[in-house]
């Protein structure tokens, strides 16, 4: 026979959608909970970590050329327990990104990309975006394990289908050992 899909890989597969909507949820939560902060008069401070509460900027976990570079990172833990973090960097390169910024801004050194550290308002723009794709990816792997039972029975359905045609037509194999043959 065709290998079907099991109940357990079904089932492992669901499970895993649903782990992945909810850190997706946790983390979109987690930046819509980043809150923007102004001076009295409502100017921006001079330090980029002020104008933020709900984040922390801090050292990057990776090496990075940048002398200044700090990671924007929100973290905490998904309603069954599970740690999620999630970071976004204060600057971008030029060539990749659709901001435009002005020539002052650039910043180019010897072997590296020009690039530019972003603005607390583009940053405030950057992390509503993040927290709006994290709902989006959320939703999707909720239709996923919405959807897998349905995909899985019809597949199976197919594949007893094919099986059975096979086996009328006298073939001396089935729809598993074609599967084989290339492997």
């Amino acid at each position: 026979m065709l290998e079907m899909i099991s109940s357990i890989d079904l089932k492992n597969a669901i499970t895993r959608y649903n782990r992945e909507a909810e850190e997706y949820e946790t983390t979109a939560e987690l930046w819509e909970k980043v809150t923007r902060e102004h001076k009295k008069d409502g100017s921006d401070f001079s330090i980029m970590s002020k104008n933020f509460s709900g984040c922390t900027f801090k050292e990057p976990h990776l090496m990075k050329m940048h002398a200044y570079e700090k990671e924007i990172t929100v973290s905490g833990r998904t309603k069954s327990g599970r740690y999620v973090s999630n970071y976004i960097d204060n600057y971008k390169y030029v060539k990749y990104t659709n901001i435009k910024v002005e020539e002052s801004r650039v910043i180019n050194e010897r072997f590296l990309e020009p690039y530019f550290y972003l603005t607390a308002d583009e940053i405030e723009t950057l992390i509503k975006e993040t927290a709006a794709n994290y709902r989006k990816w959320a939703e999707n792997s909720r239709k996923r394990a919405e959807t897998a039972a349905a995909a899985a029975e019809l597949y199976n359905a197919k594949m007893e289908e094919i099986n059975k045609e096979l086996k009328d037509k006298n073939f001396p194999f089935d729809a598993y050992d074609i599967q084989r043959f290339g492997k």
